[in-house]
């Protein structure tokens, strides 16, 4: 799911508790500057200043407070629904697990498989009749997935302009778990997220949660899934030019302020994967490949150089003996750069090629990565 920037930032300006309440903080600051002025002339107005911006404050603090005791009182369709994994084909963890059912909706997950910096989620969705139309391919949903250990791995909030409850979601969990949070740095452990449509039937939707660890994901004993905020959105816009958008009229749909909530009990042997190490054949000059691993569903490298990352990224892909060509799908610059891509281990029957095309520095290298 390709978010769009312009319309999300409408959104945040429109709806953004966070910066409501920085707005009275504020107008607080404002009010105290002006009468300041007035108490070199009226000083027995010291008492309704200090008592407006005191109210004020208070204020904002019981708006916030009064919030976050709705969310601990939203309704539950499941507080827990334990299950173990059970390993099938391609590296893929099926969950035996039935519908959890509330307002008309049933809600599983379907599969669940991470590695060091993947995580992929198959949530199904069962509509009874009188919910389903064309217009779920905008179907959207709210997800929070944290472990045992309290690590957050990712919040989302769907877009749209009536959030209610489900406002400032990331702020309300890490109050519930204890943990401090910062708006300026980020908690979650993956670096965004992306929802894509496994199937779409008549009272039915498989969706495809995937993240990408801003690290690495840790080895969990157990995840906790949270589905939240179930519906879809519906958004008139016209162009302004090729980066703007204006939006003409909008309209959300919300099919349940429910929330559903798994916990996935995780065996160790769910993180006991083949690792390939590889390197490459022959040195390329100013590149070095830190560690090049190969898994049963990704290749990650591990770069170092002096050249312009940019440069280097425009012109990096895989390829094999058969004329397959891999693009990125994934990176992470945490200290340092880590390129993901989709290749797994059954590719080690082909030779695999790294592929530099970088003009600027005069690079066009192709060079075969062999194991270790």
């Amino acid at each position: 799911m390709q978010k769009n920037n312009i319309i999300n930032e409408y959104w945040e300006n429109l709806y953004s508790k966070e910066k409501n309440y920085n707005s009275i903080k504020s107008k607080i600051k404002n009010q105290i500057n002006i009468k300041r002025k007035i108490i070199n002339t009226a000083a027995i107005l010291l008492i309704v200043i200090t008592l407006g911006t005191t109210s004020s404050i208070i204020y904002a603090k019981k708006n916030w407070n009064e919030e976050y005791e709705e969310y601990l009182n939203r309704y539950i369709a499941s507080a827990k629904s334990s299950v173990s994994l059970e390993t099938v084909n391609e590296n893929a963890e099926n969950l035996n697990m039935d519908y959890i059912y509330n307002d008309g909706i049933g809600v599983k997950i379907n599969s669940l498989l991470i590695t060091d910096y993947t995580c992929k989620i198959d949530v199904d969705f069962k509509f009874s009749d009188e919910y389903f139309n064309n217009e779920y391919e905008a179907f959207e949903f709210g997800y929070a997935i944290y472990d045992d250990n309290n690590n957050i791995y990712e919040v989302y909030e769907r877009n749209k302009y009536n959030a209610g409850q489900f406002l400032q979601y990331e702020k309300k969990l890490c109050r519930e778990l204890g943990i401090k949070y910062n708006t300026k740095k980020a908690i979650s452990l993956a670096k965004g997220g992306s929802l894509n449509t496994i199937s779409m039937e008549p009272g039915n939707t498989i969706m495809r949660l995937g993240l990408r660890a801003t690290n690495k994901f840790p080895r969990s004993k157990k995840l906790y899934i949270r589905i939240f905020d179930i519906g879809y959105a519906l958004v008139n816009y016209s162009p302004v030019n090729e980066t703007e958008v204006k939006i003409e009229s909008s309209e959300d749909f919300q099919l349940s302020n429910s929330e559903w909530q798994f916990e996935i009990e995780i065996p160790d042997k769910f993180y006991d994967k083949t690792y390939t190490e590889l390197e490459l054949a022959k040195e390329i000059n100013g590149i070095e490949i830190e560690k090049a691993t190969l898994s049963d569903t990704e290749l990650v490298l591990i770069i170092n150089s002096n050249y312009s990352m940019i440069e280097i990224l425009k012109g990096i892909y895989i390829s094999d003996d058969s004329g397959n060509i891999y693009t990125l799908s994934g990176m992470s610059d945490n200290n340092e750069l880590k390129l993901i891509y989709n290749i797994g281990n059954n590719t080690l029957d082909k030779k695999l090629f790294l592929n530099l095309d970088i003009p600027k520095y005069n690079i066009n290298e192709k060079v075969e990565l062999v194991k270790y």
